[in-house]
């Protein structure tokens, strides 16, 4: 079942929606992920849609963020997997939320589910991490290998 969310697409609105949202639905820390989405809309990333989405399908996942990361050149195959992030967040803080990049801890068995919900948001660029990368960026070097990210990028 959908959460209610407002029909208009009010940022005040949405904040103060998805802050009432039930705990056993979303984590404070979800919740405050899911307000600097509202805040970070831009070109064609549509924070409304995103999130309405990612709560329509809250069994698909395990968390979400929204950042500027990008994935570090393996210089040698047995290098830890990292990203690399930069501090134009810091700068642009006072006026904007700069931000280009989501995250999402996903659940295995769910990709086709994924690519046919992230096609509507238009992302220039979706990947996927799986595996030892995957455990390596979420803080588990010897987690299990059915941890996946999956990432949407938008210019």
């Amino acid at each position: 079942m959908t959460p209610p969310l407002p029909a208009e697409r009010d940022r005040n609105a949405w904040r103060i929606a998805v802050w009432n949202l039930p705990d056993d639905l979303l984590s404070q820390a979800q919740k405050l992920q899911f307000m600097l989405m509202l805040e970070g809309g831009f070109n064609q990333f549509d924070p409304f849609r995103v999130i309405g989405d990612l709560l329509a399908n809250r069994e698909l996942w395990q968390g979400a963020v929204v950042d500027r990361a990008h994935m570090l050149v393996k210089e040698r195959p047995d290098d830890p997997c990292r990203l690399w992030s930069d501090l134009i967040k810091l700068r642009d803080v006072g006026h904007t939320w700069n931000v280009d990049t989501l995250f999402i801890h996903t659940k295995t068995g769910t990709e086709d589910r994924w690519t046919a919900l992230v096609d509507e948001w238009t992302p220039d660029i979706t990947y996927w991490v799986e595996g030892t990368e995957a455990c390596q960026l979420l803080g588990s070097w010897r987690g299990k290998n059915s941890d996946k990210i999956l990432a949407a990028w938008w210019d």
